[in-house]
């Protein structure tokens, strides 16, 4: 929506533009490419911009399409957009302000005033999606006799003379008057061809890349190669090669909310991964021996306070877990506003070995590619420098469910203090504290030579760094304190209500604690995961949850670091400020819940506005 904003201006600055000069002399400005290429944004814009669901020209997709986005109403959907908050936020901010003083700002305005001139209607979303454009469908398909594929946007054209216009001043902007029908500048090569019986463009851009653009029938189409743009203009006689003759397309859009929705989107990731060999057979070994890729059906609705969204797919993330022993209950120990927070409940311990084990040299040229080195290796050390067995002592012990979480930071003069707590379900007590034993061990000769560190620059005598036991709260939490460069800090956990708890102090554990004992409001109480809980309604057996403050990250983490990159970026600083008080704020969490439904896998997510 940013794109959107600044390619098309949404509301003219106030007052006139003067023109700019430097030095004395008049500016002089070369055709944009941006306005030139504006077929292509477009394309980019309707793919980000939700509609109404169901897909526009459905008999010209291919059965072996990869990916397909349908835009049935583009009118209607901007109006949606234009109600949300960050949209407000985002208008405001670029007619006011810093921005307008810009001077590569001024020049675009410039030129977009010069081609409105050109047009006789005014160059805004309102104008294009309302009065010129009514759909839009995009695809990429791949090409069974191999090769390059296909890459499509059909827009359906609710005003065929202004489209019409509208590309050809944007393909001739600026251009000489000329006889040949090619136009050449420093940026792009645009130059007249028959499409069919179509007359349309065909684009090369500095970097080699082709596009092929005409208007034939009420569409206006875009395309990869002239081939495909001469199939797409014509609808499929067979019924058996379009994508609505997919069984499992039909399928899995009959379990979703497709004719209610915004967006609607089909993903063949199965045929994605068969076009990176490497890539599918490394998650096949991950998977031992089982491909994780899917095909997906996914919709999204824009909502007065943000947008929502929901997919479905059929391949089942662990078939030996049965739904009564997949537990959420570790959302409890999550603050219910964190800065992220993630509960996942179909963790099969007992796949650790078997996974590391399938992934055979697979593990060594991964590590090889990361620079990690050979990361086999690496968990034999880790094995042996803390005694501890992956597969005789922590994967029997650990139960299906694991929480991690950062609850709260405080940014002071040094390091960030954090609130950071990890949590898993037990499966086996006993020997989960037969772990945490042989750690403490660890964790204790690892952490003398800090001390000694810390007693020599003090000048007091060393302490001894040893685990100690405190009582709170009916647990038992375990703690140490660690000489760091910067502030000691306190790692502690505690084995109780049937769940290990990590954190970075005994009164994370403590607060964790509370929440698991229902004294205090944990995550599942928090309108996120209850929002998602409503869309995703009875009969969903939620096995994955996750959340992250966006606004509080940005305000807490990166803010107090802009000034320094803005400054040695030469960008203005009042005018990143702005984004930061009113654009940023507009946006807060973005949280998404991953269910088992009718024998299917059924995601659903909210981005949330304010």
């Amino acid at each position: 929506m940013i794109v959107l904003r600044v390619f098309l201006c949404v509301r003219d600055c106030p007052g006139a533009f003067e023109p700019i000069h430097e030095k004395g002399k008049k500016m002089m400005m070369k055709p944009s490419l941006m306005l030139r290429a504006l077929p292509l944004f477009v394309l980019m814009l309707a793919m980000a911009m939700p509609a109404f669901g169901r897909f526009p020209q459905a008999d010209r997709i291919p059965a072996n399409a990869m990916i397909a986005v349908g835009i049935e109403n583009t009118a209607a959907t901007w109006k949606k957009i234009e109600a949300l908050p960050l949209t407000g936020a985002l208008s405001d901010f670029l007619s006011t302000g810093s921005l307008t003083r810009n001077l590569d700002y001024q020049s675009f305005l410039l030129e977009k005033q010069k081609a409105a001139a050109k047009l006789g209607f005014p160059l805004t979303p309102d104008e294009i999606f309302t009065n010129v454009f009514s759909s839009v469908l995009f695809y990429s398909a791949t090409n069974p006799d191999g090769g390059v594929g296909t890459t499509i946007a059909i827009i359906g054209l609710k005003d065929k003379a202004k489209a019409g216009k509208l590309l050809q001043v944007l393909s001739d902007e600026s251009a000489p008057a000329q006889t040949s029908g090619t136009l050449q500048t420093d940026d792009v090569k645009i130059e007249k061809v028959k499409i069919g019986a179509a007359q349309g463009w065909h684009m090369t851009t500095p970097e080699g890349d082709e596009y092929f653009y005409c208007i034939a029938g009420s569409n206006l189409y875009i395309g990869s190669t002239l081939a495909s743009m001469t199939a797409a203009m014509t609808p499929m006689p067979s019924t058996a090669r379009r994508l609505g003759s997919n069984e499992q397309f039909n399928r899995l859009r009959q379990a979703i909310n497709w004719e209610q929705a915004d967006v609607s989107v089909w993903y063949d990731a199965d045929a994605m991964l068969a076009m990176e060999p490497q890539v599918a057979e490394l998650i096949k070994d991950v998977a031992g021996g089982k491909s994780q890729a899917n095909k997906y059906v996914v919709t999204f609705n824009v909502l007065r306070d943000g947008i929502a969204g929901r997919s479905v797919y059929g391949s089942d993330p662990a078939p030996g877990i049965p739904n009564e022993q997949v537990t959420m209950n570790g959302l409890k120990l999550i603050a219910p506003a964190p800065f992220f927070g993630i509960d996942y409940g179909l963790f099969d311990s007992k796949d650790i070995v078997k996974e590391i084990n399938g992934l055979g040299s697979s593990l060594g040229a991964v590590g090889a590619a990361s620079g990690m080195g050979d990361l086999a290796e690496k968990i034999q050390s880790i094995e042996e420098s803390t005694s501890i067995s992956l597969k005789n002592e922590l994967a029997p012990a650990l139960g299906t469910e694991v929480v991690a979480a950062i609850n709260t930071i405080k940014i002071g003069m040094g390091i960030p203090q954090v609130d950071f707590v990890l949590g898993a379900k037990v499966r086996n007590a006993k020997l989960m504290q037969q772990v945490m034993t042989k750690f403490e061990r660890f964790i204790e000769q690892n952490s003398s030579g800090n001390a000694m560190i810390g007693a020599a620059l003090s000048g007091d005598a060393p302490t001894s760094q040893t685990f100690r036991s405190i009582q709170a709260d009916g647990m038992t939490i375990r703690t140490i304190r660690i000489q760091s460069d910067a502030e000691p800090i306190s790692p502690s956990y505690a084995i109780t209500g049937g769940y290990l708890i990590i954190g970075i102090s005994p009164e994370s554990i403590q607060a964790a604690g509370a929440r698991l004992q229902g004294r205090a409001a944990g995550l599942d109480k928090s309108p996120a995961y209850n929002g998602l809980m409503q869309m995703a309604g009875s009969g969903a057996h939620p096995y994955n949850f996750f959340v992250i403050d966006l606004n509080t990250i940005a305000q807490k983490l990166i803010r107090p670091y802009v000034p320094l990159f803005a400054s040695r970026a030469g960008m203005d600083w009042s005018m990143v400020n702005v984004v930061f008080d009113q654009i940023i704020p507009r946006v807060s969490t973005f949280a998404s819940m991953d269910t088992r439904q009718e024998k299917l896998v059924k995601s659903y997510m909210k981005l949330q506005m304010q």
